[in-house]
């Protein structure tokens, strides 16, 4: 007879303390989603109507461009990290990537419920953005209980992703898509002041 045969009492093993319904987990995924889109759309509401229109102007553009930023900013990220002089932008690269992909689909979600609000002829309403905002973040937080809801917010999150960086790209250059204004030339043939 060894010492490992005996038996000292009862088998405890360790279980879980405590869990968490996965429900009090959406409900916080909601509404820090929602909180960080109304402080897009309460700061920026120019530029996420534009990532809005080149969400759903330009999906397949958007999308490339997501994609892309989704699986090459990881290995440039490793590329600079590899240089000892590289680790702090490396680091803030891989913070900026990060922010990227929450605002990717927060904003992807606001693509999504702009498309709904269009849809459903309530885009001259007045809080149209807010509410394409909340009908866009509540379909999110409905996806996590749906088979192969991951992957339509992996699809949010690089049509976003790639919207915001169009965007940016847009910005930079320019080119916003927006007609030019012509000043108003009164009766004198002047620029109307």
């Amino acid at each position: 007879m060894r010492a490992t045969d005996l038996e000292f009492g009862p088998e405890v093993t360790p279980g879980p303390l405590f869990t968490v319904p996965s429900w009090v987990s959406v409900v916080y995924t909601v509404l820090a989603h929602l909180a960080l889109g109304g402080l897009l759309l309460a700061l920026l509401p120019r530029f996420v109507s534009e990532v809005g229109d080149f969400g759903l102007t330009r999906t397949a553009r958007s999308g490339g461009f997501g994609l892309a930023a989704l699986v090459f900013a990881p290995v440039l990220l490793v590329l600079v990290a590899v240089t000892i002089i590289g680790i702090p932008l490396a680091l803030l690269g891989a913070v900026a990537y990060g922010v990227l992909l929450w605002v990717g689909l927060v904003l992807g979600a606001y693509v999504l419920g702009t498309w709904g609000v269009r849809a459903l002829d309530r885009a001259d309403a007045e809080y149209a953005r807010w509410y394409a905002l909340l009908g866009g973040v509540l379909l999110v937080g409905i996806s996590r209980f749906v088979p192969g809801g991951g992957l339509f917010r992996l699809a949010l999150t690089v049509i976003g992703a790639g919207a915001v960086l169009l965007a940016l790209n847009a910005r930079r250059t320019g080119e916003r898509g927006e007609e030019p204004v012509e000043p108003e030339v009164g009766s004198s043939g002047d620029p109307a002041a």
